[in-house]
């Protein structure tokens, strides 16, 4: 778990609680995002969004997979890391970043065809999968103790980490991933 403590300039202390607590610091890219992770309790209208599926490979019988999560971009953020690919989420999990071609809604769920530049995947989103929201935050609600969700963070050659944004949870919402 990675809990946010400080920013000072465009440099982040978190605290990393494993064992014990460790606290690193990493800087922020010139132009850094920061993100908000709400619920989304309207997930029925996800046609035409850009969305990234954390899901788990169980096999369905018409080779479709099954997501654990899905997470709707906003319109600023469509393409980003646009794919399919290993995730670690969970053993054999994969990621796929990609904008909803169609939706159909059934009793188990939402199936969703996902296309993306190199092909396209057809995901089924059951009822009890985590669905949440990207907006823009504010460095306001960036308290001590918030929990966050770093990604994309790259190792600088003096030994440092950089990232270009940090999404948090609303409410005391842990960001899923």
């Amino acid at each position: 778990m990675i809990r946010f403590k400080s920013i000072i300039s465009r440099i982040v202390i978190l605290h990393v609680i494993a064992v014990a607590i460790t606290s690193i610091l990493m800087s922020l890219a010139l132009s850094w995002l920061l993100n908000i992770a709400t619920n989304n309790i309207h997930n029925n209208a996800m046609e035409d969004q850009a969305l990234t599926l954390a899901q788990h490979l169980v096999p369905q019988a018409d080779g479709s997979q099954r997501a654990i999560e899905v997470h709707i971009f906003p319109e600023a953020m469509r393409g980003t890391g646009e794919g399919h690919y290993a995730w670690d989420l969970r053993p054999q999990s994969t990621m796929t970043n990609a904008n909803v071609e169609h939706a159909v809604t059934a009793v188990d769920g939402q199936t969703l065809t996902l296309k993306y530049k190199d092909g396209e995947k057809k995901i089924i989103v059951p009822p009890e999968a985590t669905v949440v929201t990207y907006t823009t935050g504010d460095k306001s609600e960036l308290k001590p103790g918030t929990k966050i969700f770093v990604a994309a963070a790259k190792n600088l050659p003096d030994g440092s980490l950089e990232a270009p944004r940090i999404n948090y949870g609303k409410d005391g919402l842990t960001p899923p991933m």
